[in-house]
């Protein structure tokens, strides 16, 4: 939908469900969908769903570490962080 604002609960119940469809590409797309609205509760989510996703399967944790995705969670996790260190959480 356009211009409709998700929630914080919403964006974490859709990182969820797409985590137990057990598609690593599509709980990928969901993050890059909505990695701009998340909260620091929703990049944890996302963090641990992947991990658990990936489980000990190294071809997977390969792939997902270089994924794009990736690489922009784990620098909006870091930007969010240092948003707490400055007092401005979101």
């Amino acid at each position: 939908g356009g211009g409709m604002r998700v929630s914080f609960p919403q964006i974490n119940t859709q990182i969820i469900r797409a985590s137990e469809s057990g598609d690593v590409n599509h709980l990928l797309g969901i993050i890059i969908r909505h990695l701009p609205q998340m909260n620091l509760v929703n990049l944890s989510t996302a963090v641990h769903r992947l991990a658990k996703l990936t489980g000990n399967e190294l071809k997977r944790q390969n792939y997902v570490r270089q994924h794009p995705a990736v690489v922009e969670l784990l620098g909006a996790i870091s930007g969010a962080f240092d948003c707490l260190e400055n007092g401005d959480a979101r």
